[in-house]
């Protein structure tokens, strides 16, 4: 009979490790999402959402998944993938996506970091056809796994302790909550990747083995996210320091660093293209993480919401709106971790094994960057470093802890079977010190299981429906808040644990004792603590879910999943303790934490599926502990069994994944707005054509989703755009959308008022067509403001969705003569009209502008009383160039109504001519009567200095390590 339980004894690899792990990492890939991988099912996020190109998005195909699916879709939905078309389009044309000015008016993409648009993986995956980015999804996964196989078991883990390592990262939370996240999957991938090179560089020795570090850190900075670029690269450092004083006499420590520092410093210079143009950027932008932004508290976490870093299935429930799923948490906790990974990182942490080291620094920094979410006062000081203040570590540090927690469970395995006996059913010395002193430490953890639970109710911090979040008690009182979470976290997550380490300790033999036996009972005090305090939250959500109007959800997901971690718990125990017996228990524990993550994996199925795979999921579990009794090939039989038909469940929902298709279908109204918009640019209303879907097609749009938006543009829109003192979700963003708060209450005022009350603001952007939904109310918007009928707007499409042409619109480009100077930005900007709330000037001077410099027009042209006959015309467009055609009858300046920024040149009659800022906002030159043809290009000087820098750094690079080898030899 087929022995199932060698399928996952990956102890006894064959020679060929390395392939074994890499085709076995393949496979559960493969299993874990047949859907995409066998039946055309999609992880593309703009597949599951409503607003897309196609009229109704998501939704126009037979099958989406229910509003609990809680992955972050909205970012990668309406801000990445429509970007990764643009920067695919833009590489396939032979051009550099530097610029584009398809969004907002113009803006930079490189420079903005989250684009993601020099990192090699991207430019594959955006360069290669929409319908195959499902499998590169896939793929960044399959790299994080082999990655840190390799990375483990370089640093001296065992085969089975790293292959299960890289499958806790792989379907760890941070990659299942991310997956389509690609600003964050790209940084998490990168991970095991810069460390394994970090241990190549630190062993080996030598230059030559440095230069795979430097092309890591180098991936990191390039991966789109320098919040979690911060997080690797100091969880890198922290590993060269570390496994470099495990290495060398620490005399020698500074040396044995110089070399890893140099290769490092080589990265930062090789990811210079990248990493300039983004510095120029920041001081000229609007961002939410300026200095100090999250000190003072404002990036604390209630601790009742750890609760869903062990049972993830606790806030699959539905969302009051299908835009925002707001239900996974995923902003606030980055990752989870299950069961099984957490329990083996700690009870191995205990268990003390030859690389305890190594378990300690990724313990201590999975547990560190956790801890400073909810305010834990020994690594709250996190977010008061330099650059750590700014980065919202919640989300973008959850690769960074979640890879930690990976591979300290990891070693913890190794920890765990490195102390069995030689003899089944032999005691180890720590079980047996346990089984002596049973008495005490019940008697102890009694305590702290007392203190804990009182402690939780005393601060409100039971169930995460009880008392006031973070935000609102934050908002309302952050010194108290603050100072209330503080004591809560220094009491039950410092006082307590030490006391309990102190107690349980006494009396300990030597052989027990060795090494940092109190260290190690304090993180055991300090789990058994927060796990006593989510008991209390578990138990009052579970008593709410019964109650709730999503009470399927809630009792399957809160009530359901807390059982299901509970036996989990239990079992990964009695594992444990078989193994310290002497006892074989590689397959259950693999195959156990196996099925444990591969249930937790978000899969939005209707209510009666997922009961379903409930079931099926538990009878596969059970399965796996089977597989370390005798019936081992009856257990993998069943396991098996349970694996396909968790697949057809999954395959034949009504309610799940997406059918794959292309997301970039040119539906009847793109193709209207491209042959007819030309330069001139669109604003979408209420879902039609949803920002930042305009890059993906070539046409101009006014709105944007920004990580960085340009300052000026900002203003703008706030000034004029939308009223002034509207409120919003964030400056940041420009969707054109009604915005709602959670649970449905409108902010502010819905956008049709905004365009009623001032189209002109709209005109002078070159907006000549609106795209809104068929039948939005536009003539009631207008007679708001006393305009009759749609005042400028005129309708000229009339299908899937209504397009409106504007009369008011102006020129994109267009020259004038009447030039005012004025002392400052906010002076130019006012040029465009007064700022009130409910008023614009319905028809501004359009030859008039403002410029903020002394610019040679002489003033004979301004007095000149013949009509003006100047014009000017785009006459070819590319990402990063604008070329125009003007005719000038006396001096004037050619002004461009898209974002003025630093990088842009000008060439007018093959001479280069100085840019001016116009009217706080513009582009313009200044030029002679006469026939001209101006060009504007984008070659950032930042972007050209990176260049040179990485092309210095790589060949220096290369030169000293040939060097170092020729003269090795001679040595």
């Amino acid at each position: 009979m087929l022995k199932f339980d060698r399928l996952l004894d990956v102890s006894s690899l064959c020679r060929h490790e390395k392939t074994t792990a890499a085709l076995a990492y393949l496979a559960l890939i493969c299993l874990v999402f047949a859907q995409v991988v066998f039946f055309s099912k999609s992880l593309m996020p703009l597949l599951f959402y409503p607003h897309g190109v196609l009229a109704g998005g998501g939704s126009a195909e037979s099958r989406v998944p229910e509003n609990t699916y809680n992955v972050d879709l909205a970012t990668a939905a309406y801000y990445e993938t429509p970007i990764d078309r643009f920067v695919g389009l833009t590489y396939r044309r032979g051009e550099l996506p530097l610029w584009t000015p398809y969004l907002a008016a113009g803006k930079p993409v490189v420079a903005e970091y989250s684009p993601r648009a020099l990192f090699p993986y991207q430019i594959l995956q955006d360069v290669a056809p929409a319908i195959t980015w499902d499998f590169f999804i896939l793929g960044r996964l399959w790299i994080s796994a082999f990655f840190t196989f390799l990375f483990l078991r370089r640093i001296g883990a065992s085969a089975v302790s790293a292959f299960l390592g890289g499958v806790f990262f792989m379907l760890g939370g941070s990659s299942m909550w991310f997956v389509s996240l690609q600003m964050l999957s790209n940084p998490s991938m990168t991970i095991p990747v810069v460390l394994y090179a970090a241990e190549l560089a630190v062993s080996r020795r030598t230059l030559a083995a440095s230069v795979p570090l430097a092309a890591g850190v180098a991936l990191v900075l390039l991966a789109g996210q320098p919040e979690s670029a911060l997080y690797v690269l100091a969880l890198a450092a922290l590993f060269l320091v570390v496994r470099a004083s495990r290495t060398a006499d620490r005399r020698h420590l500074p040396g044995l660093l110089v070399r890893p520092t140099i290769a490092a410093f080589a990265g930062v210079l090789l990811s210079a293209p990248q990493v300039l143009p983004f510095l120029e950027l920041v001081p000229l932008s609007f961002n939410q993480h300026g200095a100090g932004t999250f000190k003072n508290g404002m990036a604390l976490v209630r601790f009742p919401e750890a609760i869903g870093v062990l049972v993830p299935s606790y806030f699959t429930f539905p969302t009051f709106a299908r835009e925002m799923p707001v239900n996974g948490y995923w902003d606030e906790l980055g990752g989870y971790t299950g069961v099984t990974m957490m329990v083996l990182a700690i009870g191995g942490f205990l268990a003390a094994g030859r690389l305890l080291v190594h378990q300690a620094l990724f313990l201590g920094v999975g547990l560190g960057i956790l801890g400073k979410s909810f305010g834990y006062p020994l690594t709250y000081w996190i977010g008061f470093l330099p650059l750590f203040e700014q980065v919202w570590s919640q989300r973008w540090a959850g690769p960074v802890w979640v890879f930690s927690i990976a591979c300290a469970a990891a070693l913890g395995l190794d920890a765990i079977l490195d102390r069995r006996p030689a003899t089944v059913g032999a005691h180890d010395a720590i079980v047996a010190w346990m089984t002596a002193r049973r008495g005490t430490i019940v008697a102890w953890t009694a305590g702290l299981f007392v203190v804990s639970t009182l402690g939780a109710v005393a601060v409100n911090a039971v169930g995460i429906g009880d008392g006031p979040t973070t935000v609102t008690c934050l908002w309302a009182s952050p010194g108290a808040c603050h100072t209330r979470m503080w004591w809560h976290a220094a009491i039950l997550g410092i006082a307590v644990p030490a006391l309990f380490a102190w107690g349980v300790s006494r009396g300990t033999s030597a052989e027990i004792a060795a090494p940092w036996w109190k260290l190690r009972l304090f993180v055991g005090g300090l789990a058994l603590s927060g796990l006593f305090q989510l008991a209390a939250t578990w138990i009052s959500d579970s008593r709410a879910a019964l109650a709730s109007p999503a009470a399927e959800f809630r009792v399957l997901g809160q009530l359901g999943g807390g059982v299901v971690a509970i036996l989990l718990g239990a079992a990964v125990l009695w594992l444990c303790v078989r193994a310290l017996r002497g006892h074989r228990v590689i397959p259950g524990i693999v195959g156990l934490a196996i099925f444990e993550l591969w249930f937790w994996v978000p899969r939005g199925t209707d209510i009666g599926t997922s009961w379903i795979l409930g079931v099926l999921f538990a009878i596969g579990m059970s399965s796996a502990l089977a597989l370390v009794t005798r019936r081992r090939d009856i257990a993998g039989l069943l396991m098996g069994l349970a694996a396909v038909s968790i697949v057809a469940v999954e395959v034949n929902a009504a309610r799940g994944l997406p059918a794959r298709r292309d997301p970039f279908v040119e539906d009847g109204y793109v193709r209207y707005l491209r042959a007819h918009a030309g330069s001139y640019r669109v604003f979408g209303m209420q879902g039609a054509l949803y920002p930042n879907l305009a890059a993906a097609f070539g046409i101009n749009d006014v709105r944007y989703l920004n990580s960085l938006s340009v300052g000026s543009y900002v203003e703008y829109v706030s000034n004029y755009l939308r009223p002034p003192g509207t409120a919003t979700w964030t400056p940041l963003w420009f969707p054109g959308v009604q915005e709602f708060r959670y649970l449905g209450a409108p902010i502010g005022e819905h956008p049709a008022l905004w365009l009623a009350r001032c189209p002109a603001a709209y005109g002078r952007l070159g907006v000549k067509y609106v795209v809104t939904p068929v039948g939005l109310p536009l003539r009631e918007a207008f007679a708001v403001y006393g305009t009759p009928e749609t005042g400028p707007l005129r309708l000229v499409y009339r299908r899937e969705v209504a397009i409106w042409e504007n009369s008011a619109v102006a020129p994109r480009v267009f020259v004038s003569s009447l030039v005012r100077v004025v002392d400052s930005r906010t002076a130019a900007l006012a040029a465009f009209g007064p700022i009130t709330r409910n008023r614009c000037l319905d028809r501004p001077d359009q030859d008039a502008i403002s410029v903020e410099e002394q610019i040679n027009v002489p003033g004979g042209a301004a007095l000149d009383t013949r009509p003006p006959r100047s014009k000017a015309d785009i006459v070819e467009e590319t990402a990063n160039e604008v070329k125009i055609d003007a005719v000038l009858d006396r001096p004037g300046v050619v002004v461009l109504a898209d974002v003025y920024y630093p990088g842009w040149q000008a060439i007018a009659d093959d001479r280069a001519v100085g840019i001016v800022r116009v009217n706080g906002l513009f582009r313009g030159v200044v030029l002679p009567p006469g026939t001209h043809h101006v060009v504007f290009r984008y070659r950032p000087r930042s972007f050209t200095l990176g260049l040179q820098l990485a092309v210095l750094a790589g060949s220096a690079l290369a030169a000293a390590s040939a060097l170092e080898a020729r003269a090795r030899p001679r040595r």
